[in-house]
């Protein structure tokens, strides 16, 4: 799985690729890039290229396990793929903090409790099997501007 936090127009995202309980790649790059979009993907790596299908109305896999933070067009959205609902997608409207993946919950109570998004993704490092590596921190404003892309 994953970690992935966002909080305002920042977002940061870990590196573990995992087979089981095996680290197979700890600098794993899990932004893709598609149709003017960005996304923060977790999950099965095998169901990545489904949500970006179902984002943009293409066909994709009912059955993917994978979720996504989208930067598009300057908004962020929060979706998802899941046997019950199929694709889905929702614009974030607050400049809260988010969480998902496997050190989701983690995350939350460790900003909730006062740590910067840095020090909330070092503590869900500490405690998740499945989140680690290089952790990655992006203002999501530079893909807007084309400053930061593939």
């Amino acid at each position: 799985m994953t970690t992935i936090i966002l909080h305002g127009d920042k977002i940061a995202i870990d590196s573990f690729i995992n087979n089981g309980s095996i680290i197979t790649c700890t600098n794993r790059d899990k932004r893709i890039f598609d149709g003017g979009a960005v996304f923060f993907v977790c999950g099965a790596v095998s169901d990545e290229m489904d949500i970006v299908n179902g984002f943009f109305g293409r066909e994709y896999n009912h059955e993917a396990c994978v979720s996504a933070y989208v930067r598009y067009e300057g908004i962020n959205y929060d979706c998802g793929i899941s046997k019950k609902h199929g694709f889905w997608s929702e614009l974030i409207r607050d400049e809260g903090h988010k969480a998902m993946g496997s050190g989701g919950s983690m995350a939350i109570a460790a900003m909730d409790a006062g740590a910067s998004m840095e020090k909330a993704m070092e503590i869900v490092s500490v405690r998740d099997p499945w989140t680690g590596g290089e952790i990655h921190i992006y203002d999501l404003r530079k893909f807007d501007n084309g400053e930061l892309s593939q």
